[in-house]
């Protein structure tokens, strides 16, 4: 996760924070608690002003592509030539030009991810660490370490798109938590919302049924690893040694891994 701070350069100060994860190419603004409106963009102000601090990924991209230049500019691969980039990178684009646009005062600045203040960090602690599918449940775990469910049914208050795939369980399958546990993505980009999960979801002791299927479903070994990280199985060896990736658990026959633990690391 690569990390730029927001300011307004006319009232000197910090609107908020962008969030960017490379592997998936996806954008996030956390913006401040108590920020003056003031010099704020158009975009942000609209979900600051209906209460909302962690902007969509759909609405953070838009405000990133509101100040580089288009991919379909006509002398587009000129500027990247110019620029030594080796393709289209809306990341480095954006860090060229430092955020600036002409509808207003506002730039980026590149930080450290340990940079982030508190109360960003603190919103962290409700996003998804995990989510399976427990027949009519969902179990959703997050990174509080929280163990929450909610009732498949209850998902169309969420996001009443649900209604149309509600009863295919076959598609759950392939439902992915989104980069940074902002959401749950299911196929025909509907989403679920973490923070909506979460309150919507109730907390529960978790069942020992519920963790043998988790862990029949989450956790992989070396060979499995090896393919989810695209390395050998000596890379993985190797990353371990490291302490890059740390196993669930070491035998001399082998190893075994949170699956979602090694898609983070690709984060």
């Amino acid at each position: 996760m690569k990390v730029c701070v927001i300011k307004n350069e006319y009232y000197q100060k910090k609107i908020g924070y962008l969030l960017y994860f490379d592997k998936n190419e996806t954008f996030y603004i956390e913006l401040l608690e108590n920020v003056d409106k003031k010099g704020m963009p158009l975009i942000m102000r609209h979900f600051y002003e209906m209460g909302i601090k962690s902007v969509d990924a759909y609405w953070s991209k838009k405000w990133v592509e509101e100040r580089i230049v288009p991919k379909e500019r006509q002398n587009i691969s000129s500027i990247i030539k110019d620029n030594n980039l080796k393709k289209y990178d809306e990341y480095k684009l954006l860090l060229l030009g430092k955020g600036r646009c002409s509808q207003d005062e506002c730039y980026v600045e590149e930080i450290n991810v340990n940079e982030l203040p508190n109360e960003i960090k603190e919103r962290f602690k409700f996003r998804l660490q995990d989510c399976l599918d427990i027949g009519e449940e969902l179990m959703l775990i997050f990174q509080n370490g929280e163990v929450k469910k909610i009732n498949i049914q209850n998902l169309k208050e969420i996001n009443d798109k649900m209604s149309k795939i509600i009863n295919y369980k076959d598609l759950f399958l392939e439902m992915e938590i989104t980069p940074g546990g902002y959401a749950i993505e299911f196929i025909g980009n509907i989403i679920l919302n973490s923070e909506d999960l979460y309150q919507k979801s109730k907390k529960v002791n978790i069942n020992f049924n519920d963790i043998k299927k988790y862990i029949s479903e989450k956790v992989v070994n070396t060979i499995e690893a090896a393919e989810i990280m695209n390395c050998s199985r000596q890379n993985i060896n190797d990353l371990v040694k490291r302490k890059k990736v740390i196993p669930l658990k070491k035998t001399l026959k082998g190893q075994l891994f949170l699956k979602n633990e090694l898609e983070e690391k690709m984060w």
